[in-house]
């Protein structure tokens, strides 16, 4: 290449570079400036939520991303979240103390949240403007205080007659049946949640009527009427008798003794493996429940009481009204279990090394089965096991026979016979202890378990 050529060739480079940075300068420039113009200045609502005696206002934000109606939708939701937390600040706060003072002896509940919001009477909000840049959208609400309270006092003038309707309602039903007083009355209690932790008074007949505390005062009243009728509550039975709570033993009344038919009851007791048993009482007033004393111990109790959270959850699935309503006394009992244990008095007919060996085995398996021996075979609730051992040759086999009597008093509640034999082929070079055994081991795994059934259910 020709060094002219060579020449025109980096100038003609030169120029084009240079042409390319002034026209991406140009360019810049222009952008910048066009961008300053399309996006306006925020609004003074922005900057500053508006504070004034006539209105509650709401700003929400939402990032621009994806559909504009989304977006733009999402805003105005936290709009009125925003009016909603301005408006009733009472009703969106973390805890709040209620307080009802009665003679009831329910006095105050403490409610870590509440599952109100003030949303529920924004009905007439307004939208006011928006705003929105490159990256994000804003909506602007208003609601005339005047209007929110108007709304908010309707709605709750509103609640209250009905809660009073049912309250009323309920006080008819005590008449009948004091379980469908309860559910009018939790109903009554759930049209109120609402408006808890504000002024409960309510005008009736141009009386002050405190609805809230009226609601719980006669459930607790409805409470004290009912009560468990035990003639003793002390009870003696043996270990393994069955138990069944008929009339004779327990039955819930009325303050007249009128039985109460198909109220819930929860029964429990951890020793007697009775956990939180529901019922409900039959026509007679008692359960119709039935279980085996199989407790080791001389004393056992069963509580018992009326299910007062059944009647409530399954009339309400409002988390604060049960917990508020699970403060109440409800009808309780408890009954007493004087257990009388068995005891056992061994006696062997012949004394050998045998009978030795295994007068040991059957005292250490009814230790663990909580059954103590006794030194007299005549007392009450005594069961005397007679046995006796031997061993003898027949037929080419070693055999070893263990039989055996059980009596109570004069009743004999079981009697049997258990032998084994041995090989002398096979087991002739044993050690007759060893072989002995082999026989009580078996003995044990078959027998005592089928004696220690026997002596319970006696």
């Amino acid at each position: 290449m020709k060094l002219k050529d060579l020449i025109l060739k980096t100038k003609m480079k030169q120029t084009i570079y240079k042409s390319t940075i002034f026209f991406f300068f140009i360019s810049l420039i222009i952008s910048c400036g066009s961008s300053k113009e399309v996006e306006n200045p925020q609004p003074n609502w922005l900057v500053q939520k508006p504070i004034d005696n006539e209105y509650f206002y709401g700003v929400g934000k939402s990032h621009k991303y994806g559909d504009p109606t989304k977006y733009i939708s999402k805003a105005r939701g936290e709009a009125l979240n925003d009016l909603a937390q301005e408006v009733s600040v009472n009703i969106s706060s973390k805890s709040v103390l209620y307080k009802f003072e009665n003679e009831t002896g329910i006095s105050e509940y403490y409610q870590d949240r509440i599952n109100t919001s003030s949303k529920d009477y924004l009905e007439g909000f307004t939208p006011v403007d928006s705003y929105e840049n490159q990256n994000a959208y804003w909506a602007f609400y208003k609601i005339k205080k005047t209007t929110y309270y108007r709304i908010k006092e309707e709605r709750k003038q509103k609640a209250f007659n009905e809660a009073y309707a049912l309250y009323n309602e309920g006080k008819s039903a005590e008449k009948a049946n004091y379980v469908d007083a309860f559910k009018k009355y939790i109903l009554s209690f759930e049209r109120i949640k609402n408006y808890l932790g504000e002024d409960m008074i309510y005008q009736m007949n141009g009386e002050d009527f405190n609805i809230s505390k009226e609601i719980l005062v006669a459930i607790q009243n409805c409470l004290n009427q009912i009560k468990f009728n035990v003639p003793n509550k002390k009870l003696n039975y043996k270990r393994g008798d069955q138990i069944l709570l008929d009339d004779s033993i327990i039955t819930l009344v009325n303050l007249k003794n009128n039985p109460l038919e198909e109220y819930p009851i929860i029964l429990n007791s951890k020793a007697l493996e009775i956990y939180k048993t529901k019922r409900e009482t039959n026509t007679s007033g008692s359960l119709d429940f039935d279980f085996k004393l199989n407790s080791t111990n001389d004393l056992e109790r069963l509580n018992i009481e009326f299910d007062w959270r059944f009647l409530v959850n399954s009339t309400t699935n409002d988390l604060l009204i049960r917990k508020i309503l699970s403060v109440v006394n409800v009808p309780k009992t408890e009954l007493t279990f004087q257990i009388e244990q068995p005891k056992l008095f061994l006696n062997s007919s012949n004394a050998t090394n045998l009978t030795q060996s295994i007068n040991q085995s059957i005292l250490s398996y009814f230790q663990k089965k909580k059954i103590k021996s006794s030194t007299e075979s005549k007392a009450r609730n005594i069961f005397k096991l007679s046995y006796k051992t031997k061993k003898y040759n027949s037929k080419g086999r070693i055999v070893f026979e263990i039989s055996y009597v059980i009596k109570k008093q004069r009743k004999v509640v079981l009697e049997n016979v258990f032998s084994k034999s041995f090989d002398k082929n096979m087991y002739g070079s044993f050690d007759a202890q060893e072989l002995w055994k082999k026989t009580k081991s078996e003995f044990e795994r078959k027998h005592l378990n089928s004696i220690y059934k026997k002596m319970i259910q006696e």
